[in-house]
């Protein structure tokens, strides 16, 4: 019992200390920063792969997205492929209307050709309202209160939501056009019973139902709302659904912020699968050495779990009450006797033999806990700080070819 007992406080604590250990760094930034070493290498096509396999694998951030679409159309730049290049500028622009390029560190040509099409995709809008200093929300984010200018802006339809208090929410949908300003004049009406909320999520674009009815996604504005009680529920996919209920007042905005929480995927903790956790890391050798020791480790234990001996109903020792007894052989007291000693030294063995059974698989579970939540996970880190290094050496050198020392910071 001593043995299963320490075997189980030195799973508990390597477990949580997988929990506590900082995961500083996603495979999906790994990839991007290979994406980068290959860039910069030259090898155009081999960046333009490994982004490309990131983008279809999905689950990305904003920040991540801003990478990718700037290495693609650089990448691009460079192969000649001017209408790809356009592409990814173009949904460069749309995630960041306020993307510029850092005239210090950038060659001019590029900067021209970002410039040019940044003209093409972004434009501006001015918003007057009647009264005006209301809340103007553009996609549910606060941009200010009016009358006023927002540039830069893609040029595609938003959502303008109006909000003031005493006055009933005016939400509608408009069209930017590219290279110029558009003018958008909303008329305000006077409410007294209404009340308006703001509910803000992290993360966005989690879906809001009020009383059960389907509004949105977060940013959003909700307005004209009776005042009185509403049971508000915010459900995204991946984390825990919240539901509350909120008190809304005549003539005042409520703000919300509802933070949601992941849900529990059992399926993290591969590591604790001798082999497998190596493999969804992308350690293939240690993935191979682990499961391979497993198998090895399956195939111990079974041989030694039973002696051929003890298990065998030909040795079964026995008392009738007309004597003893070796399986179904009668044999004399001196002989059973004998024989009682015999079998406790092979019992007494058999004990030894699967205690260190149980040690060998204890440990070898130990080791496989620490490489993958430590070995492995220092090696990711120091692998990303040896890119960032060398990126940021390559990106101080190269300024000739469009050296990126990134006022982005990858």
């Amino acid at each position: 019992m001593k043995i299963y007992t320490i075997l189980i406080t030195f799973l508990l604590i390597f477990l949580f200390a997988g929990l506590l250990y900082p995961q500083t760094q996603s495979r999906e930034d790994y990839d991007i920063g290979n994406a980068q070493r290959h860039y910069f290498e030259g090898k155009y096509e081999k960046a333009l792969k490994t982004l490309d396999r990131v983008l279809y694998k999905g689950k990305l951030n904003e920040k991540q997205l801003e990478k990718i679409h700037l290495i693609m159309a650089l990448c691009y730049i460079e192969n000649n492929q001017l209408y790809l290049a356009e592409e990814e500028i173009d949904e460069l622009y749309k995630m960041s209307p306020d993307f510029k390029l850092d005239t210090k560190i950038f060659d001019p040509k590029y900067i021209k050709i970002f410039e040019e099409i940044k003209k093409e995709v972004v434009g501006a809008v001015k918003i007057i309202t009647v009264p005006d200093t209301a809340d103007i929300y553009i996609d549910g984010v606060l941009k200010g209160k009016s009358p006023l200018l927002v540039y830069p802006l893609y040029s595609s339809k938003h959502r303008f939501t109006i909000v003031k208090d005493n006055y009933e929410v005016k939400s509608e949908e408009y069209r930017v056009f590219p290279a110029e300003t558009t003018t958008v004049k909303i008329q305000l009406k006077r409410s007294e019973l209404m009340g308006i909320i703001n509910i803000k999520t992290k993360p966005s674009e989690a879906e809001i139902y009020i009383d059960g009815i389907y509004k949105g996604q977060t940013p959003l504005v909700v307005g004209n709302l009776i005042a009185g009680r509403y049971k508000i529920t915010v459900s995204k996919k991946g984390y825990i659904t919240k539901e509350g209920v909120f008190n809304i007042d005549p003539r005042k905005t409520k703000d919300i912020v509802i933070e949601l929480e992941r849900n529990k995927d059992h399926f993290v903790f591969s590591e604790v699968f001798p082999g497998l956790g190596q493999f969804s890391k992308g350690y293939i050798k240690h993935g191979i050495v682990f499961s391979a020791a497993t198998f090895g480790y399956i195939y111990y234990y079974m041989k030694v779990r039973k002696d051929p001996y003890l298990s065998d109903p030909a040795n079964r020792l026995h008392q009738e009450w007309d004597g003893y007894y070796i399986g179904n052989k009668k044999v004399s007291g001196e002989v059973w006797n004998r024989e009682v000693k015999l079998r406790s030294i092979k019992e007494k063995n058999h004990q030894r033999r699967m205690t260190r059974a149980y040690i060998i698989g204890g440990a070898f579970y130990i080791v496989n806990l620490i490489d993958t939540i430590i070995v492995i996970r220092l090696d990711i880190r120091r692998k990303l700080r040896e890119e960032q290094e060398r990126f940021a050496l390559k990106l101080n050198s190269n300024f000739d070819r469009i050296s990126l020392s990134f006022s982005i910071k990858f």
